[in-house]
């Protein structure tokens, strides 16, 4: 199916294009409000956390921590020794 339509979209004029574009990104932006709800619905403040890679280093590196304020999309995590990190609510992990 994704194929066909992409296929399909040789054949659109620049004007239908446009149309096009608006309407995938209104659809990702819903999808993607929907998914921050989800997320922010999984966590409260207080709860314990992990984020990161534990193959990395630096700021990309494993982090655990609590969190301490939940915002529209992101939350506020207390890491001991290292500080309070914004991070987006779908990279957290509960512990």
């Amino acid at each position: 199916m994704v194929l066909e339509m992409i296929e399909n979209i040789q054949h659109l004029n620049e004007r239908e294009l446009l149309s096009l574009n608006n309407v995938v990104v209104k659809q990702l932006k819903r999808v993607r409000q929907e998914n921050a709800a989800l997320a922010k619905a999984r966590f409260s403040v207080g709860d314990d956390v992990c984020f990161g890679n534990k193959a990395s280093r630096g700021k990309r590196s494993y982090k655990e921590g609590t969190i301490s304020e939940i915002k529209r999309t992101r939350a506020v995590v207390l890491v001991p020794k290292s500080g309070s990190w914004t991070v987006p609510l779908n990279m957290l992990r509960a512990l």
